[in-house]
């Protein structure tokens, strides 16, 4: 949503990451991820370069169609707190409220297949990938579940949203004919599911007899 869903529709994320459970149920991660998606919903940036059929003129004079695909990356830190659902055994199951912060980037990607284009050689083609980076806030609402028996089914899923305040690192649109230097709001909601194995720092035994280690 926001200026970024004026360039993209949907994307997906894929990372990983790593984080500390108290024994007060405050949980802090800091993870990294990988954004990428074929849905561009923005105006052609190329309209003024390409045929009257979207095509590209080759380097060996052969048409060619570009290709379109959104691409960025996230770098985020987050701390949260898990509520259990069942006060008396402290295993982790609950619901998991968390806020972050850090710093995420976007771009265009332009996919020229064959030798290339020259009018589309990477530093003509800055002028046109809309690349933005910024700082970004999360919040994350999720259903955190805990096996003290079993380390390999632990998992998170629920919904989260990111807000970025992004600049175009570029500073010139090419097919616009002008600078774009002002900050924009881009959100991002989606579904999060999260995998993870634990590792515990101590052993102790909870009321119903299971171990940790």
């Amino acid at each position: 949503m926001g200026e970024m869903g004026k360039k993209f529709g949907i994307m997906n994320t894929i990372g990983f990451g790593v984080g500390f459970k108290s024994n007060k149920r405050w949980q802090f991660a800091t993870y990294g991820r990988f954004m990428y998606g074929n849905s561009v919903v923005m105006v052609n940036p190329l309209q003024y370069i390409n045929t009257i059929d979207g095509d590209i003129i080759n380097a060996d004079g052969s048409l060619i169609q570009p290709r379109y695909y959104a691409r960025g990356m996230q770098i985020m830190a987050e701390v949260g707190k898990v509520f259990l659902l069942n006060p008396k055994r402290n295993t982790g199951t609950g619901i998991l409220l968390s806020f972050g912060g850090g710093y995420v980037q976007h771009k265009l990607r332009i996919e020229i297949p064959g030798e290339g284009a020259p009018q589309l050689y990477p530093d003509y083609k800055h002028g046109y990938d809309r690349f933005h980076s910024g700082f970004c806030m999360s919040q994350y609402i999720a259903f955190q579940y805990m096996d003290p028996k079993n380390r390999t089914v632990n998992f998170q899923i629920g919904l989260e949203l990111n807000e970025a305040w992004t600049i175009n690192r570029r500073g010139f649109n090419y097919d616009e004919r002008q600078y774009d230097t002002k900050t924009k709001r881009d959100y991002f909601p989606g579904i999060r599911f999260c995998w993870f194995i634990p590792k515990y720092l101590k052993g102790f035994q909870d009321g119903d007899g299971y171990r940790w280690k």
